[in-house]
């Protein structure tokens, strides 16, 4: 073997590359799937008929490529490293005249290669296959090549950090998934506790820098990003007409797919960097310890405790709580204090290798559990005063709200109105005023409310109020109908939209679909007669319809379905409220063209649904 002075052993490369083959050949085999897509697809489809392009599919494989990404580097990581798991074989290594930035430079070497060799030759032969079908995409081939590449190196950069920790083979998959969704994890507990301590509180979708510290979630997100090709990044009049048509585009990656990429990539290397650290530093002797630095196991310690003991004390609460409504904050922290202390010698038990770890280890199980109870006190306290807090109505941009009530609005419309800013507040402020009521034994509806302040922060809640309190409660009652019956969320429940149509969009038409008494009618409506049912349900709305009395019947005219088609987004009712009369008579004559009356088709009945 020649001296260790060089960066690159080519010994060693050979070595891992003869050993470790299995993993190149299984991560070819899966990706050539690649190559016999496009051949099958291209044979089904038949090249010139409009209906398939080569790169579309792909584009469609991309999240594929994130889970055998995230396989594979682990895999490849666990078999290049996995002499350090092992006493004889690391100190084998380590007595050859080579230094261990060689080998860390070789063996890293030596796993990216096999992945870039795969890679290419996956490539080549998508390349023949398209020529021999007569379709070719070969920038798009490029762009998977390049992706799929920056993912490996993203996943093999993760879990050679892992392997680098842990003297245990099967322990790096375990920390390679903890590395992967630690944050996502974290805030799913906090998230947990907030909804248990907290009147309003609800779960939100992760936020960005969740979404930037759990890699998986954030790729798929990104490699959704694919658009329609265009040099200007608008589709031309020609492409818009073939989408419409059914034609498949050439699409590709966004800018922003491209930066995230290329982010990760730049992290990946400095995680190569940190493990070659880590590495130099290593002790042999630490093969076969499932922690391999004396200054992490406090943190491998107290870490498996805390969140395994916040995790499990949460699932023993919700077990023994019988997922009862109110807070029992006795039984909480119980919980949390067993299932602490529980996993706090469990985790000493795996670093020491030994069960006597009682003794030795009862202070920190009890600081373990001190810890836990200070978090619920302190939550159950509110220090930031979440369950009260309403913004000044100077401060919101834009409100959104939905409500579990007879007819769902949507919450999706946002309305920069100033009265309905100010109603949705006053609702808001009475539902605090009444408190939680944590029974419901007369029945429940939600209340979701989302305001965008100016700051640019959004404010999120969700209220399960009891009927019958809020029935017996005038304050709030009065208050929550001003709220439910303002123009623009009466116009959202019934057409979702919060506002009419604007003078740029257009009303090309509809189609109608309207059952009862064992008949329908499917129809389709023309511009005139969707523009006139327009603008009589306008006017209903303008008038007055739609309106909610909590407690109150409200016939609703049913079993239809009416789609107007826009330029932008097209209506979608479902339902009329029976007040909309100037709407239903232009139904009604509408339905005469079709040789149906309104009353042979659809019944108004007598009594709806009751809040």
């Amino acid at each position: 073997m020649r001296s260790g002075t060089s960066f690159f052993n080519k010994t060693l490369i050979r070595t891992d590359i003869r050993r470790y083959w299995p993993v190149l050949f299984a991560y070819t085999a899966v990706w050539m799937s690649l190559p016999l897509t496009q051949w099958t697809e291209a044979k089904f489809f038949g090249i010139g008929s409009g209906d398939y392009f080569a790169g579309d599919t792909i584009y469609e494989m991309m999240p594929a490529a994130i889970a055998i990404a995230l396989v594979f580097g682990c895999m490849m990581a666990m078999a290049v490293f996995s002499y350090l798991t092992n006493s004889r074989s690391v100190g084998l290594m380590h007595s050859l005249p080579v230094r261990r930035t060689t080998h860390f430079a070789s063996h890293v070497a030596s796993a990216l290669g096999m992945f870039v060799v795969a890679n290419v030759f996956v490539a080549l032969l998508t390349l023949l296959v398209q020529a021999l079908t007569g379709s070719t995409a070969p920038m798009d081939v490029l762009v998977w090549l390049a992706v799929s590449t920056m993912l490996d190196i993203i996943f093999f950069s993760m879990a050679v950090v892992c392997c680098m920790f842990t003297g245990w083979l099967l322990a790096v998959p375990v920390l390679y998934g903890a590395l992967n969704c630690f944050v996502w994890v974290v805030q799913m507990l906090l998230q947990a506790l907030g909804g248990l301590f907290y009147f309003g509180y609800r779960t939100a979708s992760p936020s960005d820098a969740v979404m930037w510290c759990t890699p998986v979630m954030k790729l798929v997100d990104t490699l959704s990003d694919r658009y329609f090709r265009s040099p200007t990044g608008v589709l031309t009049s020609v492409q818009r007409e073939e989408l419409y048509s059914g034609r498949v585009l050439p699409r590709c990656l966004g800018g922003e797919t491209w930066q995230t990429l290329v982010i990760y990539t730049v992290v990946a290397v400095v995680l190569l960097v940190l493990s070659w650290v880590l590495y130099r530093r290593r002790a042999s002797e630490s093969a076969a310890d499932p922690v391999a630095f004396g200054w992490a196991k406090p943190i491998f310690r107290y870490g498996i405790a805390l969140l395994g003991g916040l995790a499990l004390g949460l699932g023993l609460y919700f077990i023994l709580s019988l997922n009862s409504n109110y807070l029992q904050l006795p039984l909480l922290i119980v919980c949390l204090v067993i299932m602490g202390a529980i996993c706090y010698f469990a985790a000493a038990m795996v670093i020491s290798k030994s069960f006597k770890v009682f003794k030795s280890g009862w202070k920190g199980a009890v600081a373990v559990g001190v810890v836990l109870m200070v978090v619920c006190i302190v939550t159950k306290m509110d220090p930031t005063g979440f369950t009260n807090r309403i913004p000044e109505q100077e401060d919101v941009e834009n409100v959104a709200m939905s409500a579990s009530m007879d007819n769902y609005i949507p919450s999706d419309q946002y309305c920069a109105d100033p009265e309905v800013i100010a109603a949705v507040l006053e609702g808001h402020k009475a539902i605090l005023n009444y408190g939680e009521r944590t029974d419901y034994a007369n029945g429940w509806f939600s209340i979701f409310i989302r305001y965008d302040l100016k700051n640019g922060t959004t404010m999120y809640r969700t209220y399960n109020l009891d009927e019958e309190q809020v029935r017996n409660t005038p304050e709030l009652k009065a208050a929550l109908e001003q709220m439910l019956n303002q123009e623009e969320i009466r116009r959202t429940r019934i057409t979702g939209r919060a506002y009419p149509l604007t003078e740029q969009e257009h009303l090309w038409g509809g189609y109608a679909e309207l059952y009862g008494n064992g008949k329908d009618v499917h129809m389709t409506l023309t511009e005139e007669e969707a523009t006139a049912f327009y603008e009589a349900l306008e006017r209903d709305i303008q008038n007055g319809a739609g309106q909610i009395v909590i407690g109150a019947v409200r016939p609703t005219v049913q079993d239809m379905r009416i789609d107007l088609t826009t330029d932008q987004r097209d209506i979608n009712i479902n339902s009329l409220p029976a007040d909309a009369t100037e709407a239903l008579a232009v139904l009604e004559e509408v339905l005469k063209v079709a040789d149906v009356t309104f009353e042979d088709l659809i019944n108004t009945p007598d009594e709806g649904f009751v809040d």
